[in-house]
């Protein structure tokens, strides 16, 4: 019967397959060997999936070793159902493979089984496992995990507490519930109870962290613990845990026996806003207990408006019988509420006992009708703050009585109390008060003209200017000095004029002032006053100038201000602000300078927060630095700064701040500056960014932190940055440098790759035979060329071997520059093999042995390249004719008249130019005899040459120096062939040499020019002493003129 079960079981079936298995499972033992053959059958497909299961409800141990061998079988749900057998089997022999399984197989279901079966195998030794699984990152895997730890006793539950910590919140969720069952909720309950400070509260963030992950309803219940501490606790944690459903709860158990109870009862209510509970809140305002009140009142605090309304009353009447705090939280929803029973307590709240209190009530009563006296009488309150808020309050009335409250609060008043109070009649004088306030400017009390020029200033109103211009005037330089400040808060042409007009105070305290607000207000106008200031007697009026004068004139300011730096007039401080303000790269270079000492900037930087907030913003602006909070925090240390542009440098978009940001890294003596300026080059998607990056780093190349980034920027795609890394491995002579630079060569544009070359020559100068040993490694043809040039740069004549070689190599590249690089060498066997290139089918390499042996200038050179003026290409025996130019003599010239007869008039073009370039007398008379031989196709071949400019050069500086008649003659003749722009008027000056056949020359060449002044100048010759001179000059205007 098993066989026939089992073969039917090859055949699955949703409905049959189950029953075939209970029946089989009913045989037991005796089914094994029919299931283990099926089991090991690959063919069989999903019924393996049966027999497993199979297996594992028999419960059969010897299966064990089959069922372990499928946790590797390549169908996922076989290793599931292996892994589920192997569980069900308990047998510890699995529970290796099983661990291997639950960490390492692909599948995620597969693990989440494993995990299972390796708790039903080891129970308790199965914690580490499990431990591990609850790291898998597959949440499937991790819940399967927690499953598995419900099922055993755990001590040490570390893995299920940070499996809290988890992503997924239903992992985190089922943790919780985890812990919970293995008694971990209960023991950190007994905890908070604990005398232990440390372990309650350890045992409170548990807590909290069991709650976070949705163990809620567990934790409320313990609302009713038999020990208030943990009562306590867990109120609050229904606060912070933002538990809404535990609302109602919270507000029955409102009538706890203990204080400590009530109190975290009435802040858990607070903090959720208990929807019903504000009631029961006002009633507890009558606790015994000040701290429940307390915490009562600060709950109420928390609703809204509507919820307190209707009980406003009650709540008012704690007022009466409240601590400090309740009455501070009472007055608070009062200032809400409204209505004139809010109004009266705060009224009253006015003269309360406590300052807080009374400060709270003041600032309550802004701006409410019939406030004014209860805040008049707040102005003579003992307590500075409530005074302060007074005043405030009474400068937004805006009436007679608050305005002569303020006035009379003036004298005497102390300077923070006196600068709110011109600041509240400011207000006043926006409210049309303001002639009120010019009126009070004549008072005798100091105080007052002081309070009145700051509240003039502050109203911003163009009409205080004439009164203020007044106060610039008074006798006090206190109140000139307050005028000049406030005048800087009013733009405009009359207050210039004013603080122009006062440039010249004797105090200097005013000068200072002055140039402050001329700083503020002034237009380009006042820069010549500004100016002047540097000629002041009192340093600190010069350094106010020179920021001033930044400030004003932009730009302008520049050159004013380094004059003044030069000759040492301002502080640095001062003058390192005031170039912050300029701009431009050279002013932002000269700021940037103060980076190298740190304590040299943290200087500038205390002494800049004590500046105009719009310069400290704009001097942190230009260094991408954030302002300190005040002048105490404005110390500052190098790995601050570093770790500031780090961050420009990482975070920021914008690219002009992370250039800002490079260029001050470069000058931070921190050795970390330099890791992140490799970090920029290595890194920034903007190509000016790594650019300057790479600039930095090149100036400290030999550095080890810096010759790191810029190895790597050496395949940079910018041909730039590129360029810049190159140049700087080869400054610096790092060999480390070679490899980097090798996988560069022959990549790039042409700039790219003669760095590379130089810097690979540079740095194998010494050391060739590495360099030929990395060099062969490579046999592509345009790497093997671009190898060959580094050889000849080296020029080392242990190249020579393999060079003679390559001489021979298939490809044309190869052997080219393989003959220009045997040709500096100079060795014999290397001359063969260049003589050899002269006859190579390649038109590149024979033209590359031809510049070679040219290059030479060597003894025989001439005779060896005298074989190519029969070369078939034109573009050869081109070449040849203008590497003449330079081999003087007869057996040179000869070459060249012979090329002058080419076939190809292009040959033949440039070599009757090499004649007169060559500039010498046999030259230039073979030229003279050649010329009037030349086809029209030469003559025009010669016009269409760049050369010939070059050529007329070197005429005319033979007609201006060559002492031969007949040779400036002849000069005269070639430019005049050559016409090269421009050459008549380099011809006239001939129309003037001693000798006359030059001068006829000169008339000759000038015949055809129709130019006025040129025909002028030849008519002159008209009347030359010499008679062909003159029959010349004469032919020439009958030609011009027929």
């Amino acid at each position: 019967a098993v066989p026939l079960l089992v073969r039917e079981l090859e055949v699955v079936d949703e409905h049959a397959s189950p029953r075939i298995a209970d029946a089989l499972v009913r045989f037991g033992s005796i089914a094994l060997p029919s299931l283990l053959e099926m089991l090991g059958n690959i063919e069989q497909g999903p019924s393996r999936v049966w027999a497993a299961r199979v297996l594992g409800r028999i419960g059969d141990r010897s299966a064990t070793d089959a069922l372990i061998a499928r946790l590797s079988d390549r169908h996922d749900m076989l290793r599931l159902a292996a892994a589920e057998a192997l569980g069900s089997l308990g047998d510890r022999r699995a529970l290796q493979a099983v661990i291997q399984t639950t960490l390492r197989d692909p599948a995620p279901q597969v693990r989440a089984h494993a995990a299972a079966a390796a708790s039903k195998i080891a129970g308790e030794d199965a914690v580490d496992v499990l431990v591990a699984a609850l790291a898998d990152p597959d949440y499937g895997t991790r819940l399967r995990a927690l499953e598995a730890f419900e099922h055993i006793e755990v001590r040490d539950t570390a893995g299920l507490e940070r499996a809290l910590h988890d992503v997924n919140p239903e992992v985190r969720r089922r943790a919780a519930l985890a812990l919970e069952r293995v008694g971990f909720l209960a023991r950190i309950v007994d905890d908070l109870a604990s005398s232990d400070f440390e372990l309650a509260d350890r045992a409170y963030r548990d807590l909290l962290r069991l709650g976070s992950a949705g163990l809620v309803d567990s934790i409320v219940g313990y609302l009713h613990h038999g020990s208030f501490e943990v009562r306590a606790r867990v109120a609050a944690s229904c606060g912070e845990l933002a538990m809404d459903r535990a609302g109602p709860l919270l507000v029955s158990a409102l009538d706890d026996e203990a204080w400590p109870v009530r109190a975290s009862l009435c802040e858990a209510i607070g903090r959720l806003r208990v929807p019903g509970a504000v009631d029961a809140l006002a009633r507890i305002l009558g606790d015994e207990s000040e701290v429940v009140r307390e915490a009562a009142a600060q709950a109420l605090a928390e609703y809204p408006d509507e919820a307190l309304a209707k009980s406003m009353a009650r709540i008012g009447s704690a007022y009466g019988t409240g601590t400090v705090v309740v009455r501070w939280h009472v007055v608070g929803m009062a200032a809400r509420a409204g209505g004139e029973d809010a109004f009266a307590l705060l009224v009253e709240a006015s003269r309360d006992p406590s300052a807080r209190v009374r400060a709270r009530s003041v600032e309550a009563l802004e701006g409410r009708p019939g406030a004014v006296p209860a805040l008049v009488e707040r102005l003579e309150d003992p307590a500075l703050d409530v005074r302060m808020a007074a005043v405030s309050a009474l400068g937004s009335a805006a009436t007679e009585e608050a305005f002569e409250g303020l006035v009379r609060a003036l004298p005497g008043a102390p300077l923070d109390a006196r600068e709110r109070i011109a600041q509240a009649l400011a207000r006043s004088a926006q409210g049309g008060l303001l002639d009120r306030l010019c009126v009070l400017a004549r008072s005798d009390a100091t105080d007052v003209r002081l309070g009145i020029a700051w509240a003039l200033g502050k109203s911003g109103d163009a009409a205080a200017v004439a009164t203020l211009a007044q106060l610039l005037a008074d006798a006090d330089p206190r109140v000139r000095a307050s005028a000049a400040g406030a005048l800087g808060k009013i733009a405009g042409e009359p207050t210039e004029r004013a603080l122009v007009g006062a440039a010249d105070e004797r105090d200097p305290r005013v000068r200072a002032a002055i140039v402050n607000a001329l700083a503020k207000t002034g237009t380009e106008e006042v820069l010549p006053v500004l100016e002047q200031r540097f000629a002041d007697p009192d340093p600190f009026v010069r350094n106010r100038a020179a920021i001033a004068l930044a400030r004003v004139g932009g730009a302008h300011a520049a050159e004013p201000l380094r004059e003044a730096e030069k000759k040492g007039l301002v502080e640095d401080a001062a003058v390192s602000v005031a170039w912050s303000l300029v701009p431009g790269d050279a002013a932002l270079d000269r700021v940037l300078s103060i980076l190298t000492d740190v304590e040299r900037f943290a200087g500038v930087r205390r002494f800049v927060a004590r500046e105009d907030p719009a310069v400290v913003e704009a001097f942190h602006r230009r260094l991408r630095l954030e302002p300190p909070a005040s002048s105490e925090t404005a110390q500052v240390d190098g790995a601050m700064l570093v770790t500031r542009y780090e961050t420009l440098l990482s975070e920021s978009h914008d690219v002009e701040g992370r250039l800002v940001a490079i260029e001050a890294l470069a000058r931070l003596p921190q050795d970390r500056a330099l890791d992140v300026l490799g970090d920029a080059l290595a890194g920034d998607p903007v190509e000016v960014v790594r650019l300057r990056a790479a600039r930095a780093l090149a100036a400290r190349a030999r550095d080890d932190a810096a010759e790191r980034p810029l190895l790597r920027a050496i395949a940079d795609p910018s041909p730039a940055v590129a360029l810049v890394a190159i140049r700087a491995m080869a400054g610096a002579g790092h060999a480390a440098a070679s490899p980097a630079l090798h996988r560069r060569l022959g990549l790039g544009t042409r700039e790219v790759s003669e760095a590379v070359e130089e810097a690979l020559a540079r740095i194998h100068a010494n050391d060739v035979m590495s360099f030929l040993d990395r060099m062969m490694g490579d046999d592509r043809p345009s790497i093997v060329a671009a190898s060959v040039r580094v050889l000849e740069r080296i020029a080392s004549p242990e190249a020579a071997p393999l060079l003679v070689e390559l001489a021979r190599s298939r490809d044309a590249g190869v052997r080219a520059a393989s003959v220009r690089a045997l040709a500096v060498l100079g060795v014999d066997e290397a001359r063969a093999e260049v003589d050899a290139a002269l006859e190579d089918p390649s038109e590149a390499v024979r033209a590359a042995a031809l510049s070679a042996i040219a290059g030479t200038r060597a003894e025989g050179a001439l005779l060896r390249l005298a074989t190519l003026k029969s070369d078939p290409s034109p573009a050869i025996r081109v070449a040849l004719a203008r590497e003449l130019e330079d081999f003087p003599g007869a057996a040179g010239l000869r070459l060249v008249e012979s090329l002058a007869e080419d076939v190809a008039p292009s040959v033949r073009a440039h070599a009757l130019v090499t004649m007169l370039a060559r500039a010498d007398v046999e030259s230039l008379a073979a030229f003279a005899r050649l010329w009037p031989k030349a086809a029209l196709d030469t003559r025009h071949e010669i016009r269409a040459l760049e050369r010939v400019v070059y050529a007329t050069d070197r005429l005319v500086a033979v007609l201006e120096s060559a002492p031969d008649a007949s040779a400036r003659a002849a000069a005269v003749s070639g430019i005049g062939a050559l016409s090269a722009p421009g050459w008549s008027s380099r011809l006239v000056p001939a129309l003037r040499d001693p000798v006359p056949a030059v001068r006829i020359a000169a008339v000759r060449a000038l015949a055809p020019v129709d130019d006025p002044d040129v025909r002028a100048r030849v008519a002159e010759l008209s009347a030359d002493p010499d008679e062909s001179v003159r029959e010349a000059a004469r032919r020439a205007q009958v030609r011009l003129l027929g």
